[in-house]
């Protein structure tokens, strides 16, 4: 996998906007250019207002909400994701009502807020069911689920401003995979799963893992298309590490008593595809990403 650094550059660019460098905030002091980006954002979103334009305003202020991310500030990106929100549910737009809600749950869940991450979850998951035929309901069901067991297995997060960054960039993480980006959220998903892992934060770490094996699943599954087009055989990487992760996964949630969290777990062992692989790992494969592309050719 590549660098987390190189590739979370175009992680908070939405369609009209400009994208934000992630991770360009070194040794805590926020990189002068985001501070002005941000200002550009809120100038843009007065705009917006002014000429009744609430699509236009949405989208900016997902921007914003991202932003705040991108700098670690999870209130300030609460506050500009359920104002996007509320705005994407007005106008009807489910998918940015999805996303929105996303970062806003996550944010809840790491400003120890589990309970209204719950109830965001929930509206979630009616959301998913509503537009269950569009292209995204897919990848945001993973991501609403996500947040579930997130909510569960954090509940009492109090990750402080050391671990705030990293809360953050789960968060970032988590609407990566809602949005169906694996290029983004594996990265994303690995550098947030070894510092939690490494802080002892097994609750978070859990969550990280089953956000790595939805990423993978949906990454195999596009390699997958990819290889039947040229007539070649099914790859086993994605799928051994979406087995990997959702086994280290369960194990976490099941020790922490959060059963929402294990039941997705097993949810994504339980799918055909990386069952094989999962047997594989539990006789005693050692899986790495040394040797993610080769495990089970």
């Amino acid at each position: 996998l590549k660098s987390a650094r190189a590739v979370l550059t175009s992680i908070a660019s939405v369609e009209g906007a400009p994208g934000v460098a992630m991770l360009a905030v070194p040794n805590g002091a926020i990189d002068p250019k985001l501070v002005y980006q941000l200002e550009d954002l809120k100038k843009q979103r007065e705009a917006f207002q002014q000429a009744k334009n609430d699509k236009g305003e949405a989208v900016v202020l997902a921007n914003i909400a991202t932003l705040h991310l991108v700098c670690s500030d999870l209130r300030g990106a609460l506050e500009a994701a359920l104002a996007a929100q509320a705005i994407s549910a007005k106008t009807k737009d489910t998918e940015g009502e999805l996303t929105q809600l996303i970062i806003a749950g996550h944010a809840h869940v790491a400003l120890g807020e589990a309970d209204q991450a719950l109830q965001l979850a929930r509206h979630g998951r009616a959301l998913c069911e509503k537009a269950r035929e569009t292209k995204f309901a897919g990848p945001a069901r993973g991501a609403v689920t996500i947040l579930d067991a997130a909510a569960g297995a954090m509940k009492g997060f109090a990750g402080g401003q050391d671990l705030a960054p990293t809360a953050a960039l789960l968060a970032l993480a988590c609407l990566e995979v809602a949005k169906g980006n694996v290029d983004i959220a594996l990265p994303a998903g690995k550098q947030v799963l070894d510092i939690f892992e490494a802080a002892g934060e097994n609750g978070a770490a859990a969550v990280a893992s089953l956000a790595l094996a939805n990423a993978h699943v949906q990454a195999g599954q596009a390699e997958d298309g990819a290889r039947r087009k040229v007539f070649l055989p099914m790859a086993n990487g994605h799928a051994s590490a979406a087995a990997y992760h959702a086994g280290r996964a369960k194990r976490w949630f099941s020790a922490l008593g959060a059963q929402s969290g294990a039941a997705a777990a097993q949810a994504i062992l339980e799918l055909e595809r990386i069952q094989s692989c999962s047997n594989m790992i539990s006789k005693g494969a050692q899986f790495s990403y040394d040797n993610w592309n080769t495990l089970n050719p």
